[in-house]
């Protein structure tokens, strides 16, 4: 229907243009002057809004979608001290549309005539209008319409009378949408002085979207509309209004406009403000026009009667949050009554997505916000899943339904894995375990708001954490503290996972031990436990069993670690090479790993835990026929066993 009724229109309207192409008259120019200071605040772009007692005049379809009375006087100051003034009113009838009867005076100063550079008469310019308008809605989003125009002019003592007519089409093509389109000036020749001229016909144009924040009882309408004139002309334009309380806006507006008979483009801003006080409407627009001046635009109106046009915006809900876990938080149902002074009943439903209702709340007084906990019928926790709301209510406008606002149940916290790099860290810088990559992977039904990652020390404060968004990420601490930036002392730490989603749930995974071994001593892992591998040179002198002064900062580090496994026991075995007899070299290797062993005494080690052993030659980690490789195997290795004390 909608393809149909938009087509023929269109079809109409192109007709027309080729009919009665014309040109622009010397007369009755002021069909071009913009009459309502609303319009005139947001330009051109105003076709895509037309709304109000003279809306006929920008689309004569435009009315067909207003129900509510308007009667409005316009007055304004244009240039060369033109001054116009109107009156429109507008009557909705059931069944037939709304009607508009728009009457408009122009008049100028008087001008002195100039003839071949001689001063004549002076004369001034009178021009009266009137319009008789329909539009009717064909549809619930198709209204048409028509305006009959009935004109006289007179100019320096010539006058003209004749009559002319506008059509227009305006679609509702989506939610808070409209796009109108309109021929306007459509007449048969009309005789001034001894020539016979058209009125300055044009096809007009726009659309608009209404950005509605119920909430805040604020609007945000967006339009963009466009006039092409007489097929050499033409003007276009985009426009914003910001209409707070249903009762003061603010507009602006630009518009280009390439006006070919004087081959000069003018483009500029334009501006203007409005009140509603108590269906008191006054508009006031101010519209620069380059180095012409500036014109101003007053209007003054009322709207009374039931006003049905708005009767979607009547009463509005938000919920938030859009996504919410009840064991977390409840949603916030708060609706905007916009003028709604007294009501008999309401009713807030809740509905599944299959449209079967889960809960009813129902009330007699006006409220400003209702706190939903996800309980249905049963006082039971609805189900995962998507819900809709909507508020009806009886009131002093009749029986209203608000919009239907869209949430979403998720009582499921995310799922998440965390895998691990390695269980013991060693920043040492050889390139092997340097750092803790840990990996996560996880989804959320809904969406995930954060993860956190936790290292705690042995004493259970926090020395880093990680935050991010991405659960699907690869995080890595090099065993550096977010408070100092240096590596932290060895021991064990708790690697602690946990995320969020945007609907409050959170998971905790079971913290992960991780081990940190900040030493410089050669550290490898073996089946027996974890070693450490002392070569000779950096704990004694040549041919000596008691440990040097330089060997201090080597067993601290030695002490360090074994403090941090204070219940595993600990094998101390000595080493030699090949030099010399089998039982001198065990008989050496014995007393070395003695003085060891009596220096980790000393500094507070548990002899319980401590055993020693001297291998000799036995067990080389070189070839003994080298320099360097007998330095190797000269040695004293430290083995943390697995094996724990009893």
């Amino acid at each position: 229907m909608f393809r149909k009724v938009a087509g023929v229109i269109l079809a109409l309207m192109l007709c027309a243009c080729r009919v009665f192409p014309g040109r622009f008259s010397e007369i009755c120019e002021w069909l071009n002057v913009n009459p309502s200071p609303r319009g005139a605040g947001l330009g051109v772009s105003y076709y895509g809004i037309a709304q109000g007692a003279n809306a006929s005049l920008f689309n004569p379809a435009s009315p067909g979608f207003i129900r509510s009375r308007e009667i409005k006087a316009h007055y304004g100051v244009m240039l060369s001290e033109m001054r116009y003034s109107s009156l429109a009113y507008l009557e909705p009838k059931t069944g037939i549309g709304t009607a508009s009867l728009i009457a408009q005076y122009y008049t100028t100063d008087d001008m002195q005539e100039i003839k071949e550079g001689v001063l004549g008469d002076e004369f001034g310019n009178t021009d009266v209008f009137v319009s008789l308008g329909l539009g009717y809605p064909v549809t619930e989003g198709i209204s048409l319409g028509a305006n009959i125009k009935g004109f006289q002019s007179s100019l320096a003592g010539y006058t003209a009378q004749g009559f002319g007519g506008d059509l227009g089409v305006m679609t509702l093509p989506l939610k808070n949408a409209t796009f109108g389109l309109a021929v306007q000036n459509l007449s048969s020749p009309v005789k001034y002085r001894d020539e016979s001229e058209t009125l300055p016909m044009a096809l007009a144009g726009g659309l608009s979207y209404t950005l509605s924040l119920g909430s805040e009882n604020v609007d945000f309408i967006f339009a963009l509309g466009g006039r092409y004139m007489d097929f050499d002309e033409w003007e276009t334009g985009v426009g914003v209004e910001h209409i707070a309380m249903d009762q003061f806006a603010l507009r602006v507006g630009y518009q280009y406009v390439n006006n070919a008979r004087e081959l000069k483009p003018l483009a500029d801003i334009t501006a203007g403000i409005g009140f509603n006080i108590s269906g008191i409407l006054i508009d006031y627009s101010w519209v620069p026009m380059g180095e012409m001046g500036y014109t101003h635009r007053m209007g003054l109106g009322c709207r009374f009667g039931p006003d049905r046009e708005k009767k979607a915006k009547d009463i509005a809900i938000k919920c938030a949050p859009a996504v919410f876990s009840p064991s977390t938080t409840e949603m916030t149902i708060k609706p905007d009554w916009m003028g709604i002074e007294e009501i008999k009943g309401w009713m807030l439903v809740i509905s599944g997505s299959g449209g079967a209702t889960v809960k009813e709340i129902k009330g007699t007084d006006i409220f400003g916000e209702y706190y939903w906990d996800g309980q249905g019928k049963d006082n039971i926790i609805v189900p995962d899943g998507k819900y809709s709301v909507i508020l009806a209510a009886a009131s002093n406008k009749g029986e209203l339904k608000s919009n239907i606002e869209e949430i979403e149940i998720d009582n499921t916290p995310p799922a998440l894995e965390v895998s691990y790099s390695c269980e013991k860290v060693t920043p040492d810088g050889d390139g092997n375990d340097d750092e803790l990559v840990m990996k996560l992977s996880g989804s959320d039904a809904s969406m995930v708001s954060s993860y956190k990652i936790t290292v705690v020390n042995g004493e259970g404060k926090s020395v880093k954490e990680f935050i991010g968004e991405d659960l699907n990420a690869e995080v890595k601490w090099d065993c550096r503290d977010d408070y100092y930036k240096q590596i932290v002392k060895n021991g064990e730490y708790s690697v602690i996972a946990e995320a969020k989603d945007i609907a409050g749930n959170t998971v905790v995974l079971p913290a992960a031990k991780i081990n940190v071994l900040a030493t410089k001593l050669g550290i490898a892992e073996e089946e027996r436990g974890l070693k450490i591998n002392l070569t000779s040179n950096v704990l004694f002198s040549a041919n000596k069993t008691t440990l040097k002064e330089e060997a201090n900062e080597s067993m601290k580090e030695v002490v360090a670690l074994l403090k941090t496994y204070p219940d595993n026991k600990v094998s101390i075995e000595g080493h030699s090479d090949s030099v010399g007899s089998n039982e001198a070299n065990k008989k050496v290797s014995l007393k070395r790993a003695e003085a060891v062993k009596a220096h980790l005494v000393k500094e507070g080690i548990d002899e319980k835990r401590l055993s020693v052993v001297g291998w000799g030659e036995e067990k080389p980690i070189a070839s003994n026929k080298t320099r360097d490789g007998r330095a190797q195997n000269r040695r004293v290795e430290i083995i943390i066993l697995k094996e724990k004390m009893q």
